[in-house]
């Protein structure tokens, strides 16, 4: 059926009207719909013997033996109007936990309490392993994996992405051992910066400013709709960007 509510051919909305009333009728006490809505709708589509009603007016439209003037074609048009207006109003005051899928396909309406879907609320277990490599130019290759992954990489059920706190360092060089010395980062909070990608295997630039600093992260995976169930921080995982 159209999906517009109101099919836009004659014929077609003389079959809805047909369908939808005697729906309405019949379903009236459960969709909370007021007799006196009901005995307007009835009133308003009629018979074909019920001079001034919806039918009556079809009818003479039908005919082929000339009563279809223009004069019964306005009245027709205006009691489509009356009708569509009246069942609006009917459809609107339904309360939205009494459409049932059933009803929305026969009223041919998308109103209503839709079933309700879950939300995911047992937090994110997995630890979230890093393998990062330098591309040059202060760029890194983030390539992250559960717990549970040997070596593909790929989020774990109910994450939607990866969290990244990381900081960068200058190395400096230890005069005794001449040696280069880091300075650990001991929590994702230690001095840290943020950002999230939506992947597991992604790419992110640190700027060509920052070629040869030490670079150090955590990682987690999240649920950016439900932060509540973010997974736990994993790491440290260093390198040195190029």
């Amino acid at each position: 059926m159209n999906r517009s509510v109101y099919p836009t051919k004659r014929m077609a909305l003389s079959v809805y009207f047909m369908i939808v009333i005697a729906y309405l009728i019949d379903n009236a006490s459960r969709l909370r719909i007021t007799t006196g809505n009901c005995r307007a709708l009835a009133a308003l589509y009629g018979n074909s013997s019920t001079e001034g009603s919806y039918q009556y007016y079809f009818e003479l439209w039908t005919d082929k033996t000339g009563k279809s003037t223009t004069n019964v074609k306005t009245n027709l048009t205006t009691k489509e109007n009356l009708l569509k207006a009246l069942l609006s109003k009917i459809y609107n005051d339904i309360p939205l936990s009494k459409w049932t899928d059933t009803d929305r396909l026969t009223l041919n309406r998308k109103t209503g309490a839709h079933k309700a879907y879950s939300h995911p609320s047992t937090p994110i277990t997995e630890n979230c392993y890093a393998t990062i490599v330098p591309l040059g130019d202060g760029v890194a290759k983030f390539s992250c994996r559960p717990s549970n992954s040997k070596s593909r990489s790929a989020l774990p059920k109910n994450a939607n992405g990866v969290e990244v706190a990381f900081r960068l360092d200058l190395p400096q060089i230890d005069e005794a051992s001449n040696k280069i010395k880091r300075t650990p980062i001991n929590n994702p909070e230690d001095g840290t910066s943020k950002f999230r990608d939506t992947k597991a295997k992604f790419i992110k630039g640190f700027g060509s400013d920052n070629a040869a600093f030490h670079l150090q992260c955590y990682t987690r995976w999240i649920n950016s709709k439900h932060p509540k169930i973010n997974g736990i921080w994993t790491g440290p995982f260093s390198i040195i960007l190029l």
